[in-house]
Order: C-alpha cells, then sequence, then structure tokens
C-alpha cells in the first residue's frame, strides 16, 4: 500500500467533507419540512460514504511500512475524524435554525394577514390586565376583524 493510495482517499475524504458542508448549509436554509427532509437524507448517505472512505483510509495508513509515515497519516486521518464526529450536532443546528426561520416566517405572515394594530392591542390589553364588558367587547371585535381578514385572504389564495 502507498501513500499515493491513501492521498487518494484523503482527497475523496476532502471532497465529501466540502459536499457535507454545503448540504448543512442547505439544511440550514431550508423553508419547507419536506424539502429539509431530502436534503437531511442527502446528508445522511454523504455520511455513511464519508464513514466508509475514513475507514478505508485509516487501514490504508496503518500498513505504512514507515512508522514516521504511518504516524504522520494517522494524524491528518485523525483531523478528519474529529471534523466528521461533529456533523451531527451541525446538523441538528442547522434544523434547529431552519425552524426558527420558517416558525418567524409564519409569525410574521400571520401578524400581517391579523392587523398589525389588532394584534399589539389585544396583547397590550393583555399585560395590563384590563377588565370591564367594554373593553373586552372592543377587543373582541378587532379579533374578529383580524379573523375576517384572514378568513378573505386565506379565501383568495385558494
Amino acid at each position: 500500500v502507498t501513500s499515493a493510495e491513501y492521498q487518494h482517499h484523503e482527497n475523496e475524504i476532502t471532497r465529501l467533507e466540502v459536499k457535507l458542508d454545503q448540504l448543512i448549509a442547505d439544511l440550514s436554509g431550508a423553508f419547507d419540512a419536506t424539502a429539509q427532509s431530502e436534503v437531511k437524507v442527502q446528508v445522511r448517505k454523504v455520511q455513511d460514504t464519508l464513514e466508509e472512505c475514513l475507514d478505508r483510509a485509516r487501514v490504508c495508513a496503518e500498513e505504512q511500512e514507515s512508522d514516521s509515515v504511518r504516524g504522520s497519516l494517522l494524524a491528518k486521518l485523525q483531523k478528519h475524524s474529529v471534523q466528521f464526529a461533529q456533523v451531527n450536532g451541525r446538523v441538528r443546528r442547522a434544523m434547529v435554525e431552519a425552524k426558527a426561520r420558517r416558525d418567524e416566517s409564519k409569525a410574521k405572515e400571520r401578524e400581517q394577514l391579523m392587523g398589525a394594530t389588532s394584534w399589539e392591542s389585544v396583547q397590550s390589553a393583555k399585560l395590563r390586565g384590563t377588565s370591564g364588558a367594554g373593553k373586552a367587547l372592543a377587543k373582541s371585535a378587532e379579533v374578529t376583524e383580524g379573523l375576517q381578514r384572514l378568513r378573505n385572504a386565506l379565501a383568495a389564495d385558494m
């Protein structure tokens, strides 16, 4: 086994790491749960391929006759293994970021449909702890108005 063969494995490992970084970025930017799911499947496939490549490179490095070459190759391989071990955490963070973006987008859309003035006035009334039938009736009318706008907007979309 030559160090050139190991170099081939290392090049493949680097290529897969770059592909994995790109997929994780795609995962983080996914606005649709279905798209996120598809990207996650691709991430898993690349992880499996990378793991196999790491194993082949490790065997190749261990078969080197020279102790110094073997040590050098195993040290390089250790760096790749550390990066590989961190992938699952990066995937989880990307999924959380994507979900937060989707939730924020939905909240903004909901606020636009309900009308910011109505929504803010309902929230401020809750915070002040207002009571009284008149105030409650006024707030109820504002909420009803917002719901009617929402219904009309949804009907227009269909």
